[in-house]
């Protein structure tokens, strides 16, 4: 009898273990994933970002201001992105 009831207590205690890893993994799972949404938003906007710049040296002619406001803005966003924060706050 007694050897029953220690194999019910540990059961218990596995049952317990088991659980709990399987919500730490899906927890895990969920912040593996959020985060890599976040690095493919901010990949899209550093790509959009990459390719004016590049522009822009290769000529300079089309610099302009607007232009110069459009590679700022995709720079921002992409902080926004990863940052979850407002890139203008502060400025």
């Amino acid at each position: 009898m007694k050897s029953v009831r220690i194999w019910q207590v540990v059961s218990g205690i596995l049952l317990v273990a088991f659980i709990v890893a399987t919500i730490m993994a899906v927890v895990q799972t969920q912040a593996t994933s959020a985060a890599q949404a976040k690095l493919d938003c901010a990949k899209s906007w550093l790509e959009k970002a990459n390719k004016l710049h590049d522009l822009h040296l290769k000529d300079p002619t089309t610099t302009s201001e607007a232009s110069q406001l459009e590679l700022m803005d995709q720079i921002m966003k992409a902080y926004e992105c990863v940052s979850g924060e407002d890139a203008m706050m502060g400025h």
